[in-house]
């Protein structure tokens, strides 16, 4: 479709498709549209599912926020694996971005730092036993964590961004399977949230590949989220019927929160009016 190529902005948009790949030329790739070679073909494929995975990765989270919102319990949600997945997705985003990569390759931890932290601050409002100074380690670790990437980190550190993240990772997801076997349900965590990592993981793996190449450090950590996040899927299926008793607990203990001041209320009246009438007596 040669008519395409005078297109600015179909022009623009193959650019940002095919214009890092050596071995095609956006001009060669549209003008064979729809007949395009297995080259252009794989690169226009990677790139769709990294744009795919960047606009599920804005709903990835979600699910997780609602369940916090609904039951106002952090109950089966460890505080330690909040705090790494933050962590963990903000080294992702850093490292992409410092590294030059396509932002389909790694613009989906942008959105879900901002989700993790939405999170944290739920987590943060929902368990009363949280020390200030606890809040405060984590707001000074916060911002020194911006300041030391953004302006410290040599270009030749840039890897340890990734490599931190598998102990990391490791301890996040870890901390999380331990405390969900400990209370026998997974609480506010949702399977939606989980089949999306995982699948995400996968996918992720085949569009490196592709639009990064054998970047092990990357790899490996997308290695590890496939086996960890297996785990996770594995208790869901494991604990369901304990996790579905949990949440029908947690919707009748609201209700009865919200009845119980109006029966205070009309157990109260009666003990004044007593009152009132012992005094004229």
């Amino acid at each position: 479709m040669k008519f395409l190529l005078d297109i600015p902005l179909i022009m623009y948009v193959a650019a940002l498709i095919w214009g890092e790949d050596e071995n095609v030329t956006e001009e060669i790739c549209v003008q064979d549209f729809p007949l395009m070679t297995s080259a252009c073909w794989s690169t226009f494929v990677a790139k769709l599912l990294g744009v795919a995975i960047i606009a599920g990765a804005f709903l990835n989270k979600a699910p997780v926020i609602v369940n916090l919102i609904d039951t106002e319990s952090t109950e089966g949600l460890s505080r330690g694996s909040v705090y790494a997945d933050v962590l963990v997705y903000a080294n992702g985003f850093a490292y992409g971005f410092l590294e030059g990569h396509p932002v389909t390759a790694y613009g989906e931890n942008a959105a879900l730092v901002l989700q993790s932290f939405v999170i944290l601050l739920l987590v943060w409002k929902f368990t009363p036993v949280i020390s200030l100074a606890e809040k405060f380690l984590v707001v000074v670790a916060g911002l020194a964590y911006v300041v030391g990437v953004s302006w410290f980190l040599p270009a030749w550190q840039h890897y340890l961004l990734i490599a931190s993240q598998w102990p990391i990772m490791m301890y996040a997801r870890g901390s999380q399977l331990y405390a969900t076997y400990q209370v026998k349900h997974t609480g506010a965590q949702s399977i939606i949230t989980t089949l999306m990592n995982l699948a995400g993981s996968l996918i992720r793996i085949m569009t490196t590949l592709k639009e990064v190449g054998w970047d092990l450090p990357v790899l490996t950590g997308f290695g590890i989220a496939v086996v960890l996040n297996g785990l996770t899927l594995l208790q869901f299926m494991v604990y369901w019927e304990n996790t579905r008793q949990f949440v029908k607990r947690s919707s009748e203990g609201g209700d009865k929160v919200l009845k119980q001041p109006k029966q205070r209320q009309q157990q109260q009246r009666p003990s004044k009016v007593n009152k009132t009438k012992k005094k004229e007596l």
